[in-house]
């Protein structure tokens, strides 16, 4: 699962719920540590005359600011655990994405998976 979206017309009826979850019940069925992923930050370009894109992340980590992917994702149980310069070719964020992670809750690291 290198990348999720929902074409725009069918967004807010929880399809990406959906598909967020099925992908964390597959890492959780496999006993596997959990979900890293790079994300990108498509609310940025309005923010960034005024802030940084690390003071944008901040902010929406911190609920102050609303971005349609990172949100969506911090909402679904990921943290943000960094930056990802030049993560993808994209002027309007810098090319910059987050670092983010979800941790499966029930990874046993006994197993043998």
């Amino acid at each position: 699962g290198a990348d999720i979206s929902v074409h725009p017309d069918y967004r807010g009826m929880g399809i990406g719920k959906l598909l967020y979850q099925a992908r964390k019940e597959l890492v959780v069925r496999a006993n596997r540590r959990g979900i890293v992923a790079g994300g990108v930050l498509p609310g940025y370009p309005t923010h960034r005359a005024r802030m940084s894109v690390h003071e944008y992340v901040e902010r929406v980590v911190a609920g102050e600011i609303w971005d349609g992917t990172l949100s969506f994702q911090l909402k679904n149980g990921f943290a943000v655990r960094g930056m990802l310069e030049n993560y993808i070719d994209d002027t309007n964020s810098d090319n910059w994405a987050t670092l983010i992670v979800w941790e499966n809750p029930a990874y046993r690291s006994d197993s043998s998976s």
